[in-house]
C-alpha cells in the first residue's frame, strides 16, 4: 500500500508549498481506494455468467467438461447411481453438459430432418 500524506503527518508541515485540504485528499484517496477494490472484486466477476463468454471459450469449456465427465466415469470403482449423479453435478459440470444435450439433440435432429 502506498504512503500517503496522512500516513505521515510531519510530510504535510514540511510542504508548506502544496494546497492540499485533507477533507479534499482524504476523499480523493478513499474514492481511489473504493474504485480500486471494486475493479479488482468485479475482475474475476466479469467473466463468470456464461452470457459474458465468447463462443469459442464455451466451446473450449464444452469439451474439457465432456473429457472430465468420461475420465472420471472411467476412474470410478464402484458404479451405483449416487457417485455418478454426483460426477455430472459436481461444479459447473451440469450447465456444460446440457448445452451440449441441446445441441447435439438439435444436431441429431436436423440431420433426421434432411433424410
Amino acid at each position: 500500500m502506498p504512503i500517503t500524506f496522512l500516513d505521515v503527518p510531519e510530510l504535510i508541515n514540511e510542504l508548506p508549498q502544496t494546497n492540499i485540504q485533507k477533507d479534499v485528499y482524504k476523499k480523493e484517496n478513499r474514492l481511489e481506494l473504493l474504485s480500486r477494490q471494486y475493479k479488482e472484486a468485479n475482475a474475476n466477476k466479469d467473466k463468470n455468467t456464461i452470457i459474458d463468454l465468447s463462443i469459442k471459450v464455451i466451446f473450449e469449456r464444452i469439451i474439457s467438461t465432456i473429457s472430465s465427465i468420461t475420465e472420471d466415469l472411467i476412474d470410478l470403482d464402484n458404479y451405483n447411481f449416487r457417485n455418478v449423479i454426483k460426477i455430472f453435478v459436481e461444479g459447473d459440470r451440469m450447465l456444460y453438459f446440457g448445452i451440449f444435450i441441446v445441441l447435439t439433440s438439435i444436431l441429431l435432429f436436423l440431420i433426421e430432418m434432411s433424410s
